[in-house]
């Protein structure tokens, strides 16, 4: 008997140990007498919760919670009174807001240890620690956290902690201060930050990103960041500061950086360090290894870090800085004004956004294993996003690059078959087939034209649900054809589309946006033509839209988005609307004859900043005709900008970037701002341009308003794949744009045109099209044909000043008249028909 009680003793003592969970629902919960908080009986409210539940316990909350329901948050927020865990079912699915409650979202009390987890904190507001306020001697862990959009009146927009903080996947974003530390302000405690961001905060007087202060210290300090990105954040004091001014010199504070992306913070320096020498010397270690510095918005000439006081050790390796003001260190392999290759801020997987690497990064692949070391100079083997290593060397910053896919997919509309494996043999037939046996950044590679109408599998779109690769064989032998009321791609968020040397045309998007594409994500299209594509608002060709916290870039290389529709909106050949970033560049392109009923027929531009988030769109047009584009409505022809801010101290902003370009035919640009108690601005930057009109302000040099650029049909010109308009002899495009000595990039241009056609004579022409046609000459005499088998021979005469002869042909003498060749000799052959009968006419033609 006294062994069976001793072991029961021993069994009621091990079941204490387990903490319990409670249950906490926003819709299906609560507060009444009686319920238990159990998975079936759950509270309503956190603040109830934490009264019921014991000291270890775990709460499981499910929905949004707004504090204004909360009776018990009313005067500091919610209140963590005792040892806890918070647990939600992901950032952007849990929502704890205190909208309309004028006070901030959670108080952590002295000496609590709080866990937190999958949950978004917002719209707090309070004099300091709007989101989290956290008293000494608290321990506070954030995993998979999302504090946004919180705004304090003097530091810690989104965190004020005086105990230790330790974060990890989680984002710091949007958050607002008028003093120091808009995302994050802690005093004299550790703070662990790993695989996680803190971007875009804003400080009026202060660090926007992070701001930590020691003094007086009466035990070891660490601050350790790994794996980590700090982007975008403003502060007049920069985006990273650390202030030492301990009064007892044999406490050491440690500052570790590794892995890390510091980088497009603007006001002052990236990371600041001040160790007040008139206190004692503090004592500081500073270790930075294998991350990035790069800052070229900020003020000073020297943006990355700067110094002030002795720091007691310092090392670094494997670094990159893109200006010199960080001190080579003790180690080697660092690199000083280097260009790192940053990629714009976005989601490229995992919890939290990053920078990714372009192709040359010399970030990439620059840490080697060496022998008998498996750590990578320190750095962990995984990635910010988790993502591991792939070559044998480890990339340098928070990114770890990976290869593109070698798996690459055949597919053919003329010999392909569905039952087939997808292999240059044995091909696929339809593009929904293909789209739905790919992997992630496959690459499909089609032939002929494909009928959506013919497609038993496609269904109003393809939806594009993985980043995929699309080629073809030019975008005037490769076509992907809509059918009425079906638009033709539709872009999910956070994926990437690439389209190469194909055309999409008759799309259409019946009283919706995008007749062409519809985008969320990344869009890359290089050597495409959009045509004949309609939409009932805005974006004929393309509508692309982001909102809240994503961020995307629209690249268009050498593409032609020509004779598409809006009905009842602008933007028929291209709209972007932002509510957060958005980078967008147009090289080497040309918008043309697209007709819509209201604003920006060629190009609409619209950012909007709503509930405390800023909103950015840089458009960036180099070597681009805008021409011929109308607006029914007689309001914008050609490009329509149009910002909008509303909440206090929110703003928006477009970059319009118009460089080496034509506005012609009509064409017009307007810049649209409202604000609705916020700030908007739009700013244009030109320089040698031509605009036909004059609602072009003139800045930069090289400009020229009201006139004629004198610009040939859209057509096919110079043997390209994507229709452009050449420029008659005499335009004042011509050789327009000298290279200066020592200067290689021709104001920025690119040296090949849309076509691929090289500059020549050390002269850049304005526009996308590289060459001229010449009015005067000759019509090539003494055309002869003759039929050998199947193959038809037209032959003639040469003709004086002609390096190319354009063929066109039609059934009927009288009617209309198709590109059907070229031809660099004085001959061309073509495949007939017996009973065929066809009518052929020869233009001569010479470029530059």
């Amino acid at each position: 008997m006294n062994k069976m009680m001793s072991l029961i003793a021993v069994l009621l003592l091990t079941t204490s140990l387990f903490s319990a969970t409670y249950y906490v629902n926003s819709s299906t919960g609560a507060n009444l007498a009686g319920r238990d908080g159990s998975k079936d009986y759950p509270w309503k409210t956190i603040s109830y919760a934490l009264v019921r539940v014991t000291a270890g316990s775990t709460l499981d909350i499910t929905g949004s919670f707004l504090l204004t329901a909360d009776s018990l948050a009313a005067t500091e927020g919610i209140t963590i009174s005792k040892n806890i865990t918070i647990k939600g079912h992901g950032m952007g699915v849990t929502f704890v807001d205190a909208t309309g409650n004028s006070t901030r979202v959670f108080y952590v009390e002295s000496g609590i240890a709080a866990n937190f987890e999958g949950i978004t904190v917002r719209n707090g507001s309070d004099d300091d620690g709007a989101g989290f306020y956290a008293n000494d001697g608290s321990s506070v862990t954030l995993e998979k956290i999302e504090v946004t959009a919180n705004s304090a009146t003097v530091s810690g927009g989104g965190i004020f902690s005086m105990g230790s903080l330790n974060m990890n996947n989680s984002r710091i974003s949007y958050n607002n201060s008028d003093s120091k530390g808009a995302g994050i302000y802690i005093i004299n405690n550790n703070m662990r930050l790993t695989n996680s961001t803190i971007s875009y905060n804003h400080s009026s007087d202060g660090s926007g990103g992070i701001y930590s202060l020691s003094y007086d210290l009466s035990a070891p300090q660490e601050i350790y960041f790994e794996n980590s990105t700090v982007s975008g954040n403003y502060g007049t004091e920069g985006a990273v500061y650390f202030y030492f001014n301990s009064l007892n010199t044999s406490i050491l504070t440690g500052v570790k950086i590794v892995n890390c992306t510091i980088a497009e913070n603007t006001g002052t320096y990236s990371l600041q360090l001040y160790n007040n020498l008139s206190a004692y010397s503090s004592a500081v270690d500073l270790s930075v290894t294998n991350s990035i510095f790069d800052n070229y918005d900020c003020a000073s000439e020297y943006s990355s870090v700067t110094f002030n006081g002795a720091i007691t050790n310092f090392s670094r390796s494997y670094t990159i800085s893109a200006d010199n003001s960080m001190p080579l260190g003790t180690t080697n392999s660092n690199l000083n004004y280097i260009y790192p290759g940053l990629l714009p801020l976005d989601n490229n997987g995992g919890y939290t956004e990053t920078h990714g690497l372009e192709r040359t990064s010399p970030a990439a692949n620059a840490i080697p294993v060496s022998a008998g070391t498996t750590d990578y100079n320190g750095a962990p083997l995984t990635d910010q996003r988790g993502i591991g290593i792939v070559s044998g060397f480890k990339d340098i910053g928070a990114y770890e690059s990976q290869l593109v896919s070698s798996y690459k997919y055949y597919v053919s509309n003329v010999s392909g078959s569905d039952s087939n494996s997808g292999t240059v043999s044995y091909p696929w037939k339809t593009l929904s087939h293909a789209l739905s046996h790919t992997a992630y950044n496959d690459t499909l590679k089609l032939e002929g034209n494909f009928l959506m109408s013919e497609d038993a599998g496609a269904s109003e779109s393809y939806i594009i649900k993985k980043s995929i690769n699309i080629i073809g064989d030019g975008a005037d032998q490769t076509v992907i054809e809509g059918k009425p009321g079906w638009r033709i791609f539709d872009v999910n968020l956070d994926v990437s589309l690439n389209l190469k040397d194909i055309s999409l045309k008759n799309g259409e998007a019946v009283n919706a946006y995008g007749g062409g594409i519809l985008s969320q994500g990344n869009l890359y299209l290089n050597g495409v033509e959009i045509t004949d594509c309609e939409s009932g608002y805005k974006g004929g060709a393309i509508h692309a839209e982001y909102n809240g916290r994503d961020t995307a870039e629209i690249v268009i290389d050498n593409s032609t988005i020509a004779e598409n529709t809006s009905i009842y909106d602008g933007g028929a050949g291209l709209s972007f609307r932002a509510y957060s970033e958005m980078f967008v560049s147009i090289t080497n392109s040309t918008i043309a004859l697209n007709e819509a009923d209201e604003y920006g027929a060629g190009i609409f531009l619209h950012s909007i900043s709503e509930n405390y988030m800023p909103s950015n769109i840089v458009a960036a047009l180099k070597s681009v005709n805008v021409s011929g584009n109308t607006s029914l409505s007689g309001r914008v022809n050609g490009i329509h900008a149009f910002t909008n801010a509303t909440g206090t101290g929110v703003f928006s902003n477009i970059d319009l970037i118009f460089d080496n370009s034509i506005m012609a035919n009509g064409e017009t640009l307007n810049y649209g701002v409202t604000n609705y108690s916020g700030t908007g601005t739009v700013n244009l930057y030109r320089s040698y341009s031509i605009c036909q009109d004059a609602t072009m302000s003139i800045t930069g040099s090289g400009n020229l308003n009201s006139t004629d650029p004198l610009l040939a049909p859209l057509d096919y010109y110079n043997s390209g794949h994507t229709r452009t308009n050449a420029l008659y002899e005499g335009s004042p495009a011509i050789d327009a744009i000298d290279i200066s000595a020592g200067v290689a990039d021709y104001n920025g241009a690119p040296l090949l045109d849309q076509n691929g056609i090289a500059i020549i004579n050390n002269m850049k022409d304005i526009g996308p099209f590289e060459g001229f046609l010449v009015t005067s000459l000759e019509i090539p005499q003494n055309v002869i044909s003759s039929v050998a088998g199947s193959t038809l021979t037209l032959t003639w005469d040469a003709v004086t000043g002609a390096d190319s002869y354009d063929i066109y042909s039609s059934a009927d003498p009288y009617g209309v008249f198709n590109p059907a060749g070229n031809s660099i000799s004085t001959s061309w052959n073509t495949t007939v028909t017996t009973d065929s009968k066809m009518f052929y006419y020869i233009v001569a033609k010479r470029s530059k």
